[in-house]
């Protein structure tokens, strides 16, 4: 069961208080942030005492949270003081302390944080709380694929930067330091913000865009929760697996092209693993494939803006190629049969790509890639996409429906599904 169904007690844990001054202050000083993460000359003295009233809160959280971390917190705050606050922050001090919750537990963390939307390179302070909420399934799994950085945690208290989009995952490449130490350190993904969009915003749509009576149309809340665990467990897996890891090769596959293929990639190898299970969770999981990774981005994002945009305009345009998929009478229908074949033709055909991708010089990555797209789907450029007929379509249907294309959370809505 999901943290979030007991919401009311989030207000008597011993932290809540610390931490929603904590929030609260970061919140200020994002607003007064430059997009490097500095203050402007006027706004340092203020910036300052806010910055020391965080270090005083992060002193009231030591009998809660692990020790060594606050206090790496507390270090670089100061450092970042003195060095002066027109500089960017780095956190490398931090990060280096960072340790995952265990399962069933609450986690802390304060780290300055690039824009995870991508779609500038701003630098904000965040802070927020969550918990780790992990069903037995998902250990097991580990033991047999043995990847220990992945964590499925609900986001439970947290400043603007993450309550303000749909994205639901952080990773240390996000944070602002001098020197990246270990990619792999974690991978935190808020599955709590997932279920707001799935009810709000995938389920909506697919009530009159899928004609398939799919099994995740019933289920509840946690079965969703938990389906979406075990499909970003496997996800973050195939990240760091294959001919370019994503650890290794992470900067010549950072380009919106680049993190397209390897969302392709990565997605590819989960729906086929997914598929091939018998497990409630996994067959559930798989049907969300058909859903996010069909439609949801195509709704909810633009395709300049968006890598996740561009990987459902690729996934229909294949799947309607070979057969996974039709669109008639307004409505998507799923062979899932044809899905499985047609997944797997496509997954030897990234496993060469990536081989000659591996081949070629890196200030070729994008050319490549797009070559390969625009197969697929129509270019209007070098390498970049517009939004396609078919989203147009659907987001002017999902408007006239009522249906939000992007969500800002809150305390109350991160606890809202019981």
């Amino acid at each position: 069961m999901p943290l979030i169904g007991k919401g009311h007690m989030l207000e008597a844990q011993p932290w809540y208080e610390p931490v929603r001054t904590i929030v609260e202050l970061c919140n200020q000083l994002r607003a007064k942030q430059l997009e490097h993460g500095g203050f402007s000359p006027d706004d340092t003295i203020a910036a300052s005492e806010e910055l020391t009233n965080v270090s005083n809160a992060l002193q009231q959280l030591a009998e809660t949270f692990p020790s060594p971390y606050l206090d790496a917190v507390r270090d670089d705050l100061h450092a970042w003081m003195r060095q002066g606050l027109s500089t960017r922050p780095l956190f490398d001090h931090s990060l280096r302390a960072f340790k995952r919750a265990e399962n069933h537990s609450f986690g802390f963390a304060l780290f300055p944080i690039k824009d995870l939307t991508q779609q500038t390179e701003s630098i904000r302070l965040e802070a927020f709380v969550y918990y780790r909420n992990e069903l037995p399934l998902l250990e097991q799994m580990r033991r047999q694929y043995r990847d220990q950085s992945y964590q499925a945690v609900e986001l439970l208290l947290a400043t603007d930067g993450l309550t303000d989009n749909n994205v639901l995952n952080l990773f240390p490449e996000a944070i602002s330091v001098d020197m990246m130490a270990d990619q792999q350190q974690f991978a935190l993904f808020f599955h709590n913000k997932y279920l707001e969009i799935f009810y709000e915003i995938t389920k909506p749509l697919g009530a009159f865009l899928v004609s398939d009576p799919l099994a995740v149309w019933q289920a509840s809340p946690d079965q969703i929760y938990d389906a979406r665990t075990i499909y970003s467990y496997l996800h973050d897996l195939y990240h760091y697996s294959g001919t370019l890891p994503f650890d290794e090769f992470w900067q010549e596959k950072s380009s919106t092209l680049g993190s397209c293929f390897e969302e392709i990639r990565v997605d590819t190898l989960t729906y086929l693993t997914l598929s091939a299970r018998e497990e409630e969770p996994c067959r559930l999981a798989a049907e969300l494939f058909l859903l996010d990774r069909i439609y949801r981005y195509s709704y909810t994002d633009e395709p300049t803006d968006s890598f996740d945009c561009l990987t459902n305009y690729f996934f229909l345009a294949y799947l309607l190629a070979h057969g996974g998929a039709r669109f008639e009478n307004k409505q998507l229908a799923y062979d899932h049969q044809a899905v499985r074949q047609s997944l797997s033709r496509l997954a030897r055909e990234l496993g060469q790509l990536e081989n000659k991708l591996l081949h070629s010089p890196a200030d070729c990555f994008d050319e490549i890639i797009a070559g390969w797209l625009s197969q697929y789907v129509v270019m209007s450029g070098p390498g970049l996409l517009e939004r396609t007929v078919f989203a147009d379509w659907l987001i002017g249907q999902g408007e006239k429906r009522g249906i939000p294309r992007t969500i800002r959370w809150s305390a109350h809505s991160l606890r809202k599904y019981a």
